[in-house]
């Protein structure tokens, strides 16, 4: 066991009650901002509460080895809030003070050993706020989080029937704020991913334990034949049509074909080669499938995509049309429905 640095929970308590009191008699806050930094600094004293020891020590006093499951939790919950809390200080209206300054030495000591490249954001959720206090990274597409009412868990698709499981993407856990600013234990889960778009669910926050299933795309398949006879290692392309509130409707293509790259023994390098790729291609019976983003801000989102249950809100942009596209025929495509291009030839005859 090693007491590493010794007081810095309660040195790190007696800076944040500092602060609180000097943000409450300056200006300058935007009603927004001021409610953002009253809820981080009441969630950085609430986490240090959480880890005061009857020995009269913190646990963040002590090495990581040292530490309770619990006491890492709320100690990754006091980096991010403290990081966030920092970063306002140094955006208009900027604090000079000297208690800014010391914070940040004391966010290095606590971050030498947590993963906190994420800051907290306030979200909107209905009619209410929250704040996202914890991220995880999906595995086999799960997160887990804990929380004093239970776990708050969920599992992440790409596209489901068959299931394809998302990994590598963050979840977070958004805690509501009340109307006091201070954080209570009723939770929402959100998927945000800048490929899949993001997502919120439930549509209201709600207590622990808490399960939810996130699909973050649909599917669309396709089958090429040539006079009836399965087309292999086809390359198809995709061909969308969005519609953006007050700019009317814009055309893009996905699935563009590349070379393969091979090596030269004349030039010693990769140039291309004959062969020729997608990123769509056909398989031995002539058949295709891709999964399409469907959360917040993602390309191919949907009216109705991408947004929380019952919460009402519009996207900004939305897919109206998509198409597949194989040399220069094309057919259009819907979710789960297989779309088939035949492409038929035949003999011109020329006598005289």
């Amino acid at each position: 066991m090693a007491l590493v640095h010794p007081g810095l929970g309660e040195r790190l308590e007696a800076l944040v009650n500092d602060v609180r009191a000097k943000e409450a008699e300056a200006e300058g806050n935007s009603p927004e901002v001021a409610a953002l930094k009253a809820v981080l600094t009441y969630s950085i004293l609430a986490m240090i509460s959480l880890v005061s020891r009857d020995d009269g020590t913190s646990a963040l006093d002590w090495e990581k080895a040292d530490r309770t499951s619990e006491e890492e939790w709320a100690k990754g919950r006091t980096v991010a809030a403290l990081g966030q809390t920092i970063a306002l200080m140094h955006s208009a209206p900027v604090r000079t003070w000297p208690e800014v300054e010391e914070l940040g030495g004391v966010l290095g000591l606590l971050a030498e050993d947590e993963d906190w490249d994420w800051a907290p954001e306030i979200v909107r959720l209905g009619g209410e706020t929250g704040l996202t206090v914890e991220r995880q990274r999906t595995s086999d597409g799960v997160a887990n989080f804990s929380t004093p009412g239970g776990a708050v868990a969920c599992e992440v698709y790409k596209a489901r029937a068959p299931e394809v499981p998302l990994d590598g993407v963050s979840v977070y856990l958004v805690q509501r704020i009340g109307e006091d600013r201070q954080l209570l234990d009723e939770y929402a889960l959100m998927v945000d991913d800048p490929y899949w778009g993001r997502r919120i669910q439930p549509g209201e926050f709600a207590p622990g334990p808490l399960e939810e299933t996130f699909v973050m795309g649909w599917r669309v398949k396709g089958r090429v034949l040539h006079d009836g006879e399965p087309a292999s290692g086809a390359n198809v392309s995709l061909e969308g049509c969005c519609e953006a509130e007050g700019l009317g409707q814009a055309r893009f293509w996905d699935s563009l074909e590349y070379n393969e790259l091979i090596s030269s023994d004349t030039l010693e390098t990769y140039v291309e080669g004959a062969l020729v790729y997608a990123p769509i291609m056909t398989d031995e019976e002539g058949r295709w499938s891709f999964v399409c983003p469907k959360g917040y801000g993602a390309m191919y989102q949907r009216d109705g995509d991408g947004v929380a249950p019952g919460s009402g809100e519009t996207a900004p942009r939305t897919l109206k049309r998509l198409w597949a596209v194989y040399q220069g025929r094309k057919v259009e495509l819907a979710e789960e429905t297989e779309a088939v291009i035949d492409v038929l030839s035949g003999k011109l005859v020329v006598e005289g």
